[in-house]
């Protein structure tokens, strides 16, 4: 099983989404004056398939974030109250023992597919507020994406190599003056799996370095966003 923070972390991030998603709806109901809803996520639908795959069979995140009417579960003697994600990440450690296993290369080809098709939905979208605001650094924070790349990094790519090839444009590694071509879905599954095997499914513990600095997601968000105003020459950047 992943890390208890990972999980909690991963759930919380998947809730923050749900309810920024609910408020924004909201807001567009008033704008527009009919009653409208955001499309399905496919950030949220990859991370969903990802999670049943592997560390949530019988989808009790899906229920949990997105799908409870109580957080009861069973009946009488046998009920439980599972309200909160440390409470939900108990539960499904007690009822699913956790044994890595390496994705398909069928379900890792189907996540990649969805993670492109809500990249495209999410440009789409930044454009049309950028061209409505007339702005020229409209940001989408979707924090559906940041779950499903946490649980893609604890899961099963413990060398971030997917983020690599999807946000760096990486197509080839190098070890030693060897040269590793990555420049396919199938390549890169190769290079994961291997990762993967070598490291027995579980993922290593960071090398600390004193010489660098951690940072947590809302401030690498908060200096990409002021890069981007940077480069918009907007004053929000820095000079």
């Amino acid at each position: 099983m992943i890390d208890k923070k990972v999980f909690i972390r991963i759930v919380d991030k998947m809730v923050e989404q749900r309810d920024k998603e609910d408020a924004f709806a909201k807001s567009l109901e008033e704008c527009l004056c009919y009653a409208t809803h955001i499309n399905d996520n496919h950030y949220l639908e990859a991370l969903l398939l990802l999670l049943k795959n592997t560390i949530d069979p019988d989808e009790w995140i899906n229920w949990f974030v997105l799908d409870h009417a109580s957080y009861d579960i069973g009946e009488g003697e046998d009920k439980i109250t599972v309200d909160t994600p440390e409470k939900l990440y108990d539960f499904i450690v007690k009822e699913y023992p956790y044994e890595p296993k390496m994705i398909s290369r069928e379900l890792f080809k189907e996540v990649l597919e969805l993670i492109h098709k809500q990249e495209k939905i999410n440009d789409r979208l930044g454009k049309t507020f950028e061209n409505y605001a007339e702005s020229m650094a409209i940001v989408i924070q979707d924090n559906y994406n940041w779950a499903l790349q946490d649980a893609i990094e604890h899961i099963f790519d413990f060398s971030d190599l997917l983020s690599y090839w999807l946000y760096e444009d990486g197509v080839e590694l190098f070890e030693g003056n060897t040269k590793i071509d990555i420049s396919t879905p199938d390549a890169l599954y190769e290079e994961i799996a291997k990762t993967f095997s070598y490291n027995k499914g579980i993922k290593p513990l960071p090398v600390k370095n004193l010489n660098t600095k951690t940072v947590t997601e809302d401030e690498l968000f908060d200096l990409m966003k002021k890069q981007l105003l940077k480069n918009a020459g907007l004053n929000g950047g820095e000079k």
